[in-house]
Formats: structure tokens, C-alpha cells, sequence
């Protein structure tokens, strides 16, 4: 599992979760949550497998708690007696609006009244929505990038997608990869949301089956806990603000934690990558970038990153095999090898 974080704009975060998913040598599930978001497939010469939208509906009280808390931005605990009532039975969300609808009739505290009013209000937000989208009945992953585009969908209903997103990986699947963005809004530290349930639950079991969750955060310090502990690489940005920079640091385990300055320092595409005792400052090396170019910046710098020149792509394996995908230029090497053959039984042919 692994954690990339970093200031928004500045670091590269979007930028190395793509260049590191092509080279990843598994399938790669990616969410797109923003409308017009230039990233995961939206630029020329990527090789990647657009996923429809998958969607598993949930009405166990857990779920519904999970559910309420994450617009509420606060813990429901006190609530639990009249969650668990209004989720009995019910198979779908739109069971757990009617029931919260008919207790809400029922109910004679404010207090009471107040947690059926905001369940009700909530899923007022998702259930219509729900009944818009054609929903895929499984995901089907290529050997490669695949993304999920969310960006015309509400954050409410964003969150109910990934989780069941990961929970259909755990379930049914294995060496995949899950990228969850912005993991300070999906898998929010000191509350539950849709996605912390599943993606706690995925952290701690998915890598027996060789499945792996990378997260994206402009700070580790919003993000749940329980993900953070089971991470065992992270790629630190650059932060400006010393706040920001402590926060980054403090929730790092073990011995491998850079000094302030070092992260003040970094720029676009460095990173310091941190695991086990390690603390290496790296430059990750761009999907579309020329090799040549990326080492004279990570060494020297004399290369302007927003002018360097793009190297296509590879087309995707068509073998169908998780373990084909190499890195892009093993495969431009081989069809290089390939036409040489082909030339040279050509040249022996007219010698002949």
C-alpha cells in the first residue's frame, strides 16, 4: 500500500500515480472525481480502459452510519439506537429512506427527530441520482490503467461507488491495484465515511491477495488512521507552510522521516520516498516523458519540465496476461528487435 502526498498543483501527485500505474505490471482501478479533470486518460496516448460505473447498494446499520456521518463531518454515535432501528429490513437505501421517513412521523424528541431529518436529507441527495445512472452489473479491468470516471456524480455518491468498487476487488479479484483520491474527503481521519469501511477492510486483507490501495492527499494528517498504519511506502511532496510540512512528517512510521527543510525544498515530480529505514529523495519519471530528459532534470535540473518532449506509449499487451506488462520501453525494444529480424531474413533472401 502506498501514500503519495504533496502541495496541489506543485508536487506531481496526479502525475506520478499515472507514470507509476503504467509500470505497475498488474491492472489498476482509477477514479476521476472532478469535473474536466485533466488526468487518468484525458491526455493523447494513453493506454487506458475506460470502466462504467459500478455500484453495489448496502442498508446493514454500519453502512447507514457510515453513510450519515460523512456529510455531518461528525461522529454519530448517540444516533446508533435510531440508525440500527431504521436499517432493519431494509435491502437498499431506498428502504432505509422510507423507514427513516415513517420513524421520523413517529418521533416526538428533537434529538431524535433531528438524526432522521438529516438521514432523510442525505439520501434525498443520492437515491435520485442512483436512479439515473446505469449501473455496470461487475468491473471488468484490462491489463492496464483502467478508470472509472465519478466527475458528473455528487461527492455523496462518489463515496458509495468507490466502496463498492473496493469491495468488489476484494471479493472477486486479485493483483489489482485501487488509486482512491483525495483521501482526506473519502477516507477521512476521526469520522467514518462510505469508503472508510471498505477501504479499512482492504488495507488490512487485500495484500495476502496481492491487492494494493494507493491514496493521494495534499496532507497524511486528514487521512484515517487505520489506512496509514497498514502503508508501507510513501512519496512525500513538497509543502511550503511549516504546518503543513509537521503534518506530513508526524504520521510517518518508523525511522524513515526527512528533516522540514527537505520537503520545503522539493520541486514538481521530486518526491522523498520513504520505507522501512529508507528516506531517498527521488525524481519519478513521467509516463509521457523522454527518458534522456527526465535524468538531466533529477540530476542536474537543465530541462524544462513543462517543455520536455513527450514519448508515446506502447500499444496496450493484448496477451491478456497481468504479468506481460513491462515498462513501455521494454516493449519499444522488442518491436525494434523484432523489425531488425525481419530485415535482416530480407537482406539474406536477396543475397541468396
Amino acid at each position: 500500500h502506498m501514500a503519495v502526498t504533496g502541495q496541489t498543483q506543485q508536487s506531481g501527485k496526479t502525475t506520478t500515480l499515472e507514470s507509476l500505474a503504467h509500470r505497475a505490471g498488474r491492472q489498476v482501478l482509477a477514479f476521476v472525481t472532478k469535473r474536466g479533470e485533466g488526468s487518468f486518460g484525458a491526455a493523447p496516448g494513453h493506454n487506458v480502459h475506460n470502466v462504467p460505473p459500478y455500484f453495489r447498494e448496502r442498508a446493514d446499520w454500519q453502512f447507514v452510519e457510515a453513510v450519515l456521518e460523512a456529510p455531518m463531518r461528525e461522529r454519530m454515535k448517540y444516533d446508533r439506537q435510531w440508525i440500527m432501528k431504521i436499517s432493519q429490513g431494509a435491502r437498499t437505501l431506498h428502504d432505509v429512506r422510507r423507514n427513516a421517513s415513517m420513524a421520523l412521523d413517529k418521533a416526538r424528541g428533537e434529538f431524535m427527530k433531528g438524526t432522521y431529518e438529516k438521514l432523510i436529507a442525505y439520501l434525498d441527495i443520492v437515491v435520485p441520482q442512483m436512479v439515473q445512472i446505469r449501473w455496470a452489473p461487475s468491473i471488468q479491468l484490462h491489463p492496464c490503467l483502467n478508470v472509472m470516471n465519478l466527475g458528473e456524480m455528487s461527492s455523496e455518491l462518489q463515496g458509495l461507488v468507490i466502496a463498492s468498487c473496493l469491495d468488489y476487488v476484494m471479493e472477486n479479484l486479485k493483483d489489482t491495484i485501487v488509486i482512491v483520491p483525495e483521501a482526506w474527503e473519502f477516507l477521512p481521519r476521526g469520522r467514518k465515511s462510505p469508503v472508510t469501511l471498505s477501504g479499512e477492510s482492504y488495507v488490512r486483507k487485500g495484500a495476502a491477495l496481492r491487492n494494493y490501495l494507493w491514496i493521494d492527499s495534499q496532507d497524511l494528517a486528514g487521512v484515517h488512521t487505520p489506512v496509514l498504519k497498514q502503508t508501507q511506502i510513501f512519496l512525500l511532496g513538497v509543502q511550503r507552510e511549516i504546518n503543513e510540512i509537521k503534518r506530513t512528517i508526524n504520521p510517518l512510521h518508523g525511522p524513515a522521516k526527512p528533516k522540514p527543510d527537505a520537503i520545503a525544498r522539493l520541486g514538481l515530480g521530486q518526491f522523498i520516498a520513504c520505507w522501512g529505514s529508507n528516506a531517498t529523495p527521488t525524481y519519478v519519471l513521467p509516463w509521457w516523458m523522454d527518458e534522456t530528459e527526465a535524468r538531466a532534470i533529477a540530476l542536474d535540473g537543465l530541462v524544462n519540465i513543462r517543455s520536455a518532449r513527450v514519448r508515446p506509449l506502447p500499444p496496450p499487451p493484448t496477451t491478456g496476461s497481468i504479468t506481460a506488462i513491462a515498462d513501455p520501453m521494454d516493449a519499444q525494444l522488442r518491436d525494434e528487435n523484432e523489425r531488425l529480424k525481419a530485415r535482416t531474413r530480407t537482406l539474406e533472401d536477396e543475397i541468396v
